[in-house]
């Protein structure tokens, strides 16, 4: 399990930068002009341990709509959400619309 965010967020830039090139953790971790906790060239990604928690709760005030207000009008990139857990389990939220949509981008590229 990570102590701090900087592990999730280190294993998701990294694993975003293996597919765009280009994602990188924000400075200050979001707290500067950039949006939410990942840069990304498709994806704004905001990253959140729960400590202490066996199951995945996303504030929908505090982190959902907090990240989607930051965001461009007109924007082409997606907003996601990765939580770990108390026992380091890592999952990432999607709005369904979005999940939809990238699945039917799948399907239309084979």
């Amino acid at each position: 399990m990570s102590d701090t965010n900087n592990s999730l967020e280190e294993y998701i830039a990294r694993e975003l930068h293996k597919i765009d090139g280009i994602a990188r953790r924000t400075r200050a971790s979001g707290a500067s002009l950039e949006i939410g906790d990942i840069y990304s060239k498709d994806w704004f990604f905001e990253c959140k341990i729960k400590h202490n928690h066996e199951n995945i709760i996303a504030d929908r005030d505090k982190e959902i709509i907090d990240l989607n207000n930051k965001i461009p009008i007109n924007t082409k990139k997606e907003t996601a959400f990765a939580y770990e857990n108390k026992f380091g389990e890592r999952y990432i939220l999607l709005e369904a619309e979005t999940f939809f949509r990238l699945l039917k981008k799948i399907k239309e590229s084979e």
